[in-house]
């Protein structure tokens, strides 16, 4: 229905008469409503009917006012065929990668029709360079959704090979993109020493996941002014994603960010779009040839999303003055606003969503501390757990080289298969089924990545007991991670048992909730890329007594049973194994910490997950 469109009208419309005002000029809604709809406003879809129906909503802002000409268009998706008898593939608005002009053409949508108030014979019209973009992009994934008919990318294309014309030139645009993007790493690179050690992480260095979200928003930048604005809705992986690290560098590098905003706003959802229900966020930037270092990024966490487009705005003015820390009321909406330098963003450009990562800055504060090794103002040696570890192989591999048994026959191993709350519930693992490799390689593998100590991939925080297992035996998981420490000394079982208690400790469990991709408010993921850059405790650098007094305290609560995570944060009754863990580490690190303290971080904490997962709380 346009509503990105008549935003921006009531937006332009407001500033109009205020600037009008201020300078004594006479308001003239005709002139401002014809000038808007035929040279200003510039809109594309790829449904016609959508296309139709924000033009009519637009134009019925001033019905009587005549409009001559609108810069609408309906932009088809599929193959063409050209006067010389061959066939063309077009990808809808993705075509201005390839010809930055609008063509009267033909695909699986219909013609490309520019949308007016009087009939006009399609032209090769060429598309301008914008001031502003604002969109919200498709989020589909590039690789699909597997298993699902009629699913997947461009799966809505019900002739098989017109699809995979439309696939093929799908990816050849993408291939272009990822290499340029590529390129902007490189100059990253070059200044900023850290990030090459991040970039490489292959991952970190392709789409994947991304899909066509990082497409547009690359597009925008190709289409926008210097000096102009984006402004977009996308995943909230977009912070954290491995796949979305190429998009980060572009802002990073070419764009004053000026603001990220996410909701934290568990009752009335974690999205903008009415699409979805899926976590998102809201990226404004501002494009720049050099970008100045003391630039800011406000950060801005919505606790209670406005309901009107009267508190939005008034909600979005306040934010533009708002200071750092600052707390913003408007209405019933509620924000936090914190502000972090450019030079920061980029320092950790591996995961911007640590800036966000719970609705209550104290415990971000506490996290970006903690990631430079600070507990409770004393230093603890941190490592990254990929200098500490090698991770094994991920649920797509597993599925490729094993195969689930009930029972166990010759020649399997015993697994953790599947994700259940009663496989998250004790330290002490217990395994629920058996599997076979399926030729040598996978035997080979098994022998290589297959580890007593797991992690897992994905977490649904409102069931989760704890967050790392321990096994009696090697194994490899469908859902967790296996990761092997690579240097052991003295007792290896009992560096095992020590890293284990670190993970399930608060601290650990902080910078992981921090470092994470979330779906959809507590349903998140850490994928191998976040867990090889996740900051643990450095078990190398403690001692031995340290390690041993680590291990007797996984010995002491390994089979006791735990509350649900966000119930072992209640301050007035906290979980006391919670207790157990969190004072034994603090104790081996030798860290003075009163028990007042200690539930101060705990109400601190079980009020963040009150306010994020809200209907989701268990």
């Amino acid at each position: 229905s346009g509503t990105l469109l008549n935003a921006i009208y009531e937006a332009l419309e407001d500033k109009y008469r205020i600037d009008s005002i201020r300078n004594g000029n006479r308001i003239d809604l005709s002139s401002f409503h014809r000038n808007l709809l035929e040279n200003v406003m510039w809109g594309f879809d790829a449904l016609r009917y959508a296309v139709q129906m924000a033009s009519l909503n637009l134009v019925f802002r001033n019905p009587t006012q005549p409009i001559s000409d609108m810069n609408f268009y309906a932009m088809p998706l599929g193959v063409r065929e050209l006067p010389n008898g061959k066939e063309e593939v077009v990808l809808g608005s993705l075509d201005f990668f390839r010809r930055r002009f609008v063509l009267p053409i033909f695909g699986t949508t219909g013609p490309a029709e520019k949308v007016a108030a009087v009939d006009i014979e399609g032209t090769q019209l060429p598309i301008p360079l914008f001031d502003v973009i604002i969109m919200n992009p498709p989020f589909t994934r590039a690789t699909g959704r597997g298993g699902k008919e009629g699913g997947g990318l461009f799966g809505f294309i019900l002739d098989k090979k017109t699809r995979e014309k439309v696939l093929k030139e799908y990816n050849k645009v993408r291939d272009t993109t990822r290499n340029l993007l590529r390129d902007v790493v490189d100059t990253l690179k070059r200044k900023y020493k850290h990030v090459s050690l991040i970039s490489s992480e292959r991952s970190f260095m392709n789409i994947g996941q991304a899909g066509e979200g990082l497409l547009f928003l690359h597009l925008a930048h190709r289409l926008l002014k210097e000096n102009g604005k984006i402004a977009f809705v996308l995943p909230k992986s977009l912070l954290s994603g491995a796949s979305w690290f190429l998009a980060r560098a572009l802002l990073a590098h070419k764009y004053h960010v000026e603001y990220i905003v996410v909701s934290y706003d568990g009752e009335n959802g974690y999205n903008f779009s009415e699409s979805t229900s899926l976590s998102e966020a809201l990226i404004v930037a501002r494009k720049l040839n050099n970008n100045a270092e003391e630039t800011f990024t406000k950060f801005v966490m919505m606790l209670r999303k406005p309901k009107t487009a009267f508190e939005a705005i008034s909600l979005a003015k306040a934010i533009i003055r708002a200071n750092d820390g600052e707390i913003i009321s408007i209405g019933e909406s509620i924000a936090l606003v914190s502000k972090v330098s450019r030079r920061k963003l980029i320092e950790k450009i591996d995961n911007w969503g640590r800036f966000v990562a719970f609705p209550e800055r104290f415990l971000n504060k506490f996290v970006l501390d903690l990631e430079d090794g600070n507990l409770f103002g004393k230093q603890i040696p941190m490592c990254m757990l990929g200098d500490l570890v090698d991770i094994g192989i991920d649920a797509h591999q597993f599925h490729d080289l094993f195969q689930k048994v009930d029972k166990k026959v010759p020649g399997s191993y015993p697994t953790i298969y599947g994700g259940g709350e009663e496989q998250r519930t004790f330290m002490k693992a217990s395994f629920n089924a058996y599997i076979a490799p399926q030729n040598e390689k996978a035997e080979k593998i098994f022998k290589e990545k297959a580890s007593i100590l797991l992690v897992p991939d994905r977490i649904r925080i409102t069931t989760a007991h704890v967050i790392s297992l321990l096994c009696d035996e090697p194994t490899l998981s469908n859902i967790f991670y296996a990761i092997r420490i690579k240097e052991p000394e003295y007792d290896l079982l009992d560096y095992y048992k020590a890293l284990c208690v670190w993970m399930n400790s608060t601290f650990s469990i902080l910078l992981m909730l921090a470092n994470r991709q979330e779906t959809e408010g507590g349903w998140i993921r850490l994928k191998m890329t976040h867990w090889r850059l996740q900051k643990v405790l450095d078990i190398r650098n403690v001692g031995h007594e340290a390690i041993k007094r680590l291990a007797n305290l996984f010995d002491e609560i390994s089979r006791k049973k735990m509350r649900r995570l966000p119930q072992q944060y209640d301050p007035d009754n906290p979980d006391p194994v919670r207790l157990q863990i969190d004072k034994g580490v603090l104790d081996t690190l030798g860290i003075q910490v009163s028990d007042q303290e200690l539930l101060d971080l705990y109400r601190k904490i079980y009020e963040a997950f009150k306010q994020w997962l809200f209907k989701q709380q268990v």
